[in-house]
């Protein structure tokens, strides 16, 4: 009796990949790739992730994780309006080697621009006032980005360079993807990656108050600041450098003042998108004040 199944089929049948990573798996267990490729299905140019298969026990776990951020996406981009700051899946599915998501076309994650973009782009001219304001931009677009996530009932877990996209456009573009942390804080116990990480002995802190920090911390590394740097007062006026010499981006009062709030939350403090929105949009309308004023 002829099987069912329909035979998996390798993934550079469906895919042709391109030649360097986005996002290279390395050594870390259970770690995707990210890739620029062209879909033979739909002949357009996408972005793959994607777990390769082990032929092992490792192939349950990694099945696991590509099916819960299948299932989270899904329920972020089901909230209003999140389809524009949120990733979008263009397709999915299981090849005879590797579990994978599509991705539109010229999506990168931010810290593989962050390392190549070149010497005029915005992200390494935050000095410069359009560029700064692109940033607060982003940073808008990154917390609606969150309320989509935790007006679903979620916590996103692993905000950082590597979970935010952009096409590299001078304007603002980034959007939130990654979900293979994103859990229900009931159900955290259950999602794959948390599962792993707390066998490995490793500590697990997950709150919707972390991802506002996690978000602070984010923009306080693209503008190439100690987080700690911003109890000591920086001024508008003040350049500093970091251990490797690099020069910091000034910080108008406002800007520091969110910064701070951010990463340093008061107990008990009531933190959601619109307060924080309103937070980054008075520390954009500073900036642009202080640039129209020179």
């Amino acid at each position: 009796m002829p099987s069912t199944l329909k035979k998996l089929r390798p993934l550079t049948d469906q895919f042709d990949l391109g030649d360097q990573y986005l996002s290279a798996p390395g050594g870390e267990p259970l770690k995707s790739a990210i890739i620029s490729a062209h879909d033979k299905r739909d002949d357009q140019p996408v972005v793959l992730k994607y777990w390769q298969k082990t032929g092992s026990a490792v192939d349950d776990d990694l099945r696991e994780i590509w099916q819960h951020e299948m299932r989270q996406a899904q329920r972020v981009l089901a909230y209003p309006g999140a389809d524009k700051v949120i990733v979008e899946l263009l397709r999915y599915g299981e090849a005879s080697d590797a579990f994978f998501l599509a991705m539109p076309r010229d999506l990168a994650p931010l810290d593989t621009m962050v390392k190549h973009a070149r010497p005029d782009h915005w992200l390494n001219n935050l000095d410069v006032p359009r560029s700064r304001i692109v940033l607060w931009r982003n940073a808008e677009r990154l917390a609606k980005a969150l309320e989509a996530v935790h007006n679903q009932g979620l916590v996103y877990g692993r905000l950082d360079s590597s979970s935010v996209f952009t096409a590299s456009a001078t304007a603002p573009d980034f959007r939130l993807g990654s979900f293979e942390w994103c859990v229900r804080l009931s159900e955290a116990d259950k999602a794959p990656l948390v599962v792993f990480a707390k066998s490995a002995g490793a500590p697990i802190i997950m709150s919707f108050l972390d991802d506002w920090r996690a978000l602070g911390l984010l923009l306080a590394g693209l503008l190439k600041l100690d987080a700690s740097s911003l109890s000591r007062g920086l001024s508008a006026v003040e350049n500093e450098s970091d251990a490797a010499g690099e020069r910091l981006a000034v910080l108008e009062a406002g800007e520091r003042d969110t910064l701070r709030w951010l990463i340093e939350p008061a107990r008990h403090r009531a933190v959601d998108a619109e307060i924080v929105c309103r937070r980054i949009g008075r520390a954009r309308r500073a900036r642009r004040r202080m640039a129209s004023a020179t």
